[in-house]
């Protein structure tokens, strides 16, 4: 039988100002199939892809797929134009940074969610509403990192340039994005969340949100959820083997 993901309902707001974390997006769960997140619960979200767009306090359901879910990620239509850095019509993008790495398949940064994914996990909320970002539990790297500079290092981690004229992004500075990019790449090529060790810094996944319909190829989103201790990593079997 073909896979068939859950599903997630949501109406999505940007800025992401609702909650206590500031985001690019926050959803509001409205419910799905993937009851992971209560009803009513907000919740934070990103962009993936700068030449899609998406619409404002609009309601969306979403398929679900795992980071780690390379090869149907490829396939997925949300997914379609990653990395190839054509501007949509109401934004200008600027240069990818020679410090990303990509490979040579039809979407080559796809196989950088892995980096993307320890971002994720390694961005501490601060008290005043911004982010730090850690290598550990006791190693800072970076502290004072607006939402904006996180959704910047996103769409450069995956083939974007600097998005230009978006004012949802708040305050950003793109030589802080460009070291939170180059430290990002030095720490998590193949990088996969753990939640059996004692540092809680790697125990976030990136979950990936397909908001596509046929025919309407829009913004898929990236969440944040807690991995677990089952099928080697939530999403991430690495045998193969179901356990």
């Amino acid at each position: 039988m073909p896979y068939v993901p859950p599903t997630i309902t949501f109406v999505l707001h940007t800025p992401g100002l609702l909650g206590p974390a500031p985001s690019y997006d926050d959803l509001t769960i409205q419910g799905g199939t993937w009851s992971i997140f209560p009803v009513g619960a907000v919740i934070d979200a990103w962009c993936v892809d700068i030449d899609q767009v998406i619409f404002n306090n609009t309601a969306f359901t979403a398929s679900i797929y795992s980071s780690y879910e390379y090869d149907i990620l490829r396939v997925t239509a949300g997914f379609a134009t990653l990395g190839n850095d054509t501007p949509p019509s109401s934004f200008t993008t600027g240069v990818v940074s020679p410090a990303v790495p990509h490979d040579a398949t039809p979407l080559p940064y796809l196989a950088n969610l892995d980096i993307v994914n320890w971002l994720m996990g390694h961005v501490i909320l601060e008290a005043g509403g911004t982010y730090k970002l850690v290598d550990n539990a006791t190693t800072t790297f970076m502290t004072g990192i607006t939402y904006g500079e996180i959704q910047q290092s996103i769409y450069q981690l995956l083939g974007d340039g600097e998005s230009l004229g978006d004012t949802f992004l708040g305050p950003y500075d793109m030589t802080k994005v460009a070291n939170i990019v180059g430290h990002a790449v030095s720490q998590g090529e193949g990088y996969v969340p753990d939640v059996t060790d004692n540092d809680p810094s790697n125990d976030k996944i990136a979950v990936l949100l397909d908001t596509s319909t046929p025919g309407h190829i829009r913004q898929p989103l990236l969440i944040e959820t807690t991995s677990a201790a089952i099928g080697d990593y939530v999403w991430h079997d690495l045998n193969a083997n179901g356990i």
